[in-house]
C-alpha cells in the first residue's frame, strides 16, 4: 500500500504510522475541529472533513454546515481539507468557494453511475 486512511478514533497512532512509514500518505478522518488540528498535529498528509450536509449514512445528524467547513479550512491554512458528506449535484456548487482542497462525493458518483446504466 502506498497509504492508509484513518477513521478519527485513530488519529493518536498517525505520528507512529508515519515513522514506521514516511513514505506513505496518511489521511485521516474528521468530524470536527479538535480533530482537525489533531490530525495536523500527528502529521497527517489531509483530512476528510465530515459531514458537511445531510446524508444518507448519517439519518438525523445536520451536518455541519458550509461556514463550519471555511472557519476549520481558514484555521488550518496547510492541511489539505476534503469535503465529505451529503455532497451532490445539488451541494456541491455551495463547496466551490470554501477553499476545500477537494470533494468525496459517495451520493454524486452513485448518481451518476445510476444514469449510465
Amino acid at each position: 500500500a502506498d497509504g492508509l486512511h484513518c477513521p478519527e478514533g485513530l488519529l493518536q497512532e498517525v505520528s507512529r504510522l508515519r515513522q514506521r512509514h514516511p513514505h506513505w500518505l496518511l489521511t485521516c478522518a474528521c468530524h470536527s475541529e479538535r480533530s482537525v488540528a489533531l490530525a495536523q498535529e500527528e502529521g497527517c498528509d489531509a483530512v476528510l472533513f465530515s459531514p458537511i450536509f445531510p446524508t444518507r449514512s448519517h439519518p438525523g445528524h445536520p451536518g455541519v454546515g458550509v461556514e463550519k467547513l471555511k472557519a476549520v479550512i481558514k484555521s488550518h491554512p496547510s492541511l489539505p481539507i476534503y469535503a465529505l458528506g451529503g455532497v451532490n449535484g445539488e451541494t456541491i456548487d455551495e463547496l466551490m468557494e470554501t477553499g476545500c482542497a477537494g470533494v468525496a462525493a459517495i451520493d454524486l458518483i452513485s448518481l451518476l453511475t445510476e444514469t449510465t446504466s
